[in-house]
């Protein structure tokens, strides 16, 4: 009985309490929850990877801003399973999974070969500056032998096409956050091309001569449309809300109306009860406070003006 109770301890030990939202000024380090209990988040430091992020600055849209330890800004990519953890409430840092951290970049060079990841941080800003890191896993793709873009603007799509040793085409879509990391070896194996569209051989997929199976694989290679749905900047008392930060805008102050994207992370907060000031003009501190689970949650509208609401139906937790 005894040995069963030190397991139950134990395995209580694993768990450490993290954030979805830090706290400015505070240093954290990024991982992601996998339980919640009484409105707090947890994860196992044991099963879990850590990134050190840094000193919390700002939220920007789906992201969270972070100072390093070089002076440098680390742009999180904030999804539904992200959290930080403050490193106060860790207490051994030795004992974390520390994340493997690859650079990886946005458009890879034709000849060279790569592993496809969606990148986690930005370090910098700027197309000069920026440089790009994934803690994600890693997945082969093969020998990069070029790209093909449709459309402009927001519109644009373009798909990179690899070569692997199965000699079968590889097609990435590219969307925000689709990265490579370059392999430094050269493969041994001599790849013949293999069209995607009519599975014969001497030819890549764009110079397919078969113009209807051609056509009909850049057809269903077209993703769907990412549907945006509208968000408030001022809650209702008495509704329930999920909480996010606006991404676009239409309009102008007053009429101004706010959208994000469907697939934009929200996180459900509870009724909404009154608003909370604290100071006055530009310097003033305003708080939105929500009733979740029978106690009072208060979130800080940000300094960007980018917190939002999204309005749900009743719910009880």
């Amino acid at each position: 009985m005894t040995a069963f109770i030190d397991s139950l301890i134990t395995m209580e030990d694993m768990l450490i309490e993290v954030t979805r939202m830090p706290q400015e000024g505070k240093e954290y380090y990024s991982t992601e929850w996998t339980n919640i209990k009484n409105d707090k988040y947890y994860t196992s430091i044991h099963t879990h990877c850590f990134s050190y992020a840094g000193k919390y600055l700002r939220q920007d849209g789906a992201y969270s801003v972070f100072l390093n330890s070089n002076n440098e800004d680390v742009w999180v990519f904030h999804d539904l399973k992200t959290a930080f953890c403050a490193i106060e409430n860790i207490p051994d840092i030795t004992k974390l999974r520390i994340a493997v951290k690859n650079e990886v970049v946005c458009t890879p060079q034709e000849g060279r070969y790569y592993y496809a990841a969606l990148y986690t941080e930005i370090i910098g800003k700027g197309n000069d500056d920026a440089r790009y890191f994934t803690t994600n896993p890693l997945k082969y793709l093969g020998l990069y032998t070029g790209s093909r873009v449709e459309g402009w603007g927001k519109n644009m799509k373009e798909w990179s096409h690899f070569m692997n040793i199965g000699n079968r085409e590889h097609i990435i879509l590219h969307d925000e956050r689709t990265a490579f990391y370059h392999i430094p070896v050269v493969c041994p194996t001599k790849i013949i091309p293999l069209c995607a569209a009519c599975n014969k051989l001497g030819h890549r997929i764009h110079t397919c001569p078969d113009d209807k199976k051609r056509e009909g694989f850049y057809a269903a290679q077209k993703p769907k449309p990412i549907k945006e749905i509208k968000v408030v900047r001022t809650p209702i008392e008495g509704n329930f809300y999920e909480a996010t930060f606006w991404e676009r805008k239409e309009g102008h102050w007053p009429n101004e109306t706010h959208y994000i994207k469907e697939t934009t992370p929200r996180e459900f907060v509870g009724q909404y009860i009154r608003h909370e000031q604290q100071g006055y003009g530009d310097g003033a501190d305003h708080w939105a406070v929500f009733i979740l689970s029978g106690e009072e949650k208060r979130i800080e509208y940000d300094y960007n003006g980018k917190r939002a609401w999204y309005e749900v139906e009743p719910r009880f937790i």
